[in-house]
Order: C-alpha cells, then sequence, then structure tokens
C-alpha cells in the first residue's frame, strides 16, 4: 500500500473547484497527507472543506473568503 500526498496551493484548488464541488472535497479529502502553500487562502480552503460536512455550508465559508462561488 502506498502513502499518497498531495500538494495544495490556489491554483490547484481553483482548477479542482472548477470540476465542481464534489471533485475538491475529494480532492482535499482523499490524500493521506497535505503540503499546502503558505499563500493565505489553501489553508482556509482546506480547513473549510475537511471540518464541515454540510455542502451548503461548504459553499457559503468558501464564497465568503471570496475563493470560489458554486452555483
Amino acid at each position: 500500500m502506498s502513502f499518497n500526498k498531495r500538494f495544495i496551493n490556489k491554483k490547484s484548488l481553483e482548477m479542482a473547484a472548477s470540476q465542481g464541488l464534489d471533485y475538491l472535497i475529494g480532492y482535499v479529502t482523499k490524500p493521506d497527507a497535505l503540503i499546502i502553500a503558505s499563500d493565505g487562502i489553501s489553508h482556509q480552503v482546506c480547513d473549510i472543506v475537511g471540518l464541515t460536512k454540510d455542502k451548503d455550508k461548504i459553499k457559503e465559508k468558501l464564497k465568503n473568503i471570496g475563493f470560489y462561488e458554486f452555483k
């Protein structure tokens, strides 16, 4: 079995978000470890997606920090 890690930055999160909310959630929660860039917003997005269970609340919180607005 391998150890899966993912490098996270604002651009990679925006690309994942463009595929939809479910894809973004999987992108953040499926790897065994995240290596998060210190660009400010990446850490906030990962915290919101990782700690919030309700998809509507995730959408609202991401919109409030100015990351991405899902339809």
